[in-house]
């Protein structure tokens, strides 16, 4: 077998130099993943290590931040309107196994859009994971990519998701304050305030038990067995007082 080989498909170049171990697809390094096993193990692992809270912000603010740089890269098109720039991505897209994408009610004057996603590589992990709600990565993605385009910062709203029994996800884009960065102080902040819950939370416990440990030792006669007790004494210890009071 050729050490060298490439394939155009749908005027997607898709070259292998396998003395080299590259794959190249659209003149740029790339690699390929298994989705149900390798990236699956991934994702797994990203969640078991930080939190599924904490990877579900991480996965989203990726997915925004990669998708910015390709918006912006074919904004700065002069030769490419958003439209044709959105239809070029989508079948790229497609091409390289992200699954079908289509864009839906493109506002340019609003900035609005409707994306339909279907059979991406997020829902079928998502799905081999065996989660009952999609992923934000794709979405988020969408969202960096518009907001290259318009030139202003959009988001989302994920109306229905695939992995709910639907044919495709419908999400919903708009321009909006919300940003990635803002998601990331707001976790950082519930995640401070819930370390100052837990350790006021101890602070209380630690507290009953000292003020229960005060009424123990406060008690002036404690019986130890018939016959016998024990007064607690507080202070400096006086033997010849003590010999006088026992006297």
């Amino acid at each position: 077998m050729s050490s060298y080989s490439n394939i155009n498909i749908g005027g997607l170049e898709f070259e292998w130099e396998l003395d080299k171990g590259k794959f190249i697809f659209e003149g740029q390094d790339s690699v390929l993943f298994w989705i149900s096993s390798a990236m699956k193990t991934l994702f797994d692992t990203i969640e078991e290590v930080s939190g599924e809270e904490a990877t579900n912000l991480v996965l989203e603010a990726t997915g925004f931040r990669q998708g910015l740089v390709v918006g912006e890269y074919f904004q700065n098109m002069s030769d490419i309107g958003i439209r044709e720039a959105a239809n070029l991505i989508t079948n790229t897209y497609a091409s390289a196994g992200w699954g079908l994408t289509t864009i839906h009610n493109l506002d340019l004057e609003a900035k609005t859009l409707t994306a339909h996603l279907k059979d991406s590589w997020e829902h079928k992990i998502n799905e081999a994971q065996g989660k009952t709600k999609g992923g934000n990565f794709l979405p988020a993605h969408y969202a960096g990519i518009f907001t290259g385009l318009f030139g202003t910062n959009m988001w989302y709203e994920v109306k229905k998701y695939q992995l709910e029994g639907y044919e495709y996800s419908v999400v919903e884009y708009f321009p909006s304050k919300v940003s990635v960065t803002h998601n990331i102080h707001q976790l950082a902040r519930k995640k401070e305030s819930e370390q100052i819950r837990h350790l006021e939370a101890i602070v209380e416990e630690k507290t009953r038990e000292l003020k229960e440990l005060v009424k123990e030792l406060s008690s002036p006669i404690i019986p130890v067995f018939d016959g016998v007790v024990v007064v607690p004494l507080l202070g400096k210890y006086d033997e010849e007082r003590s010999e006088e009071l026992l006297v």
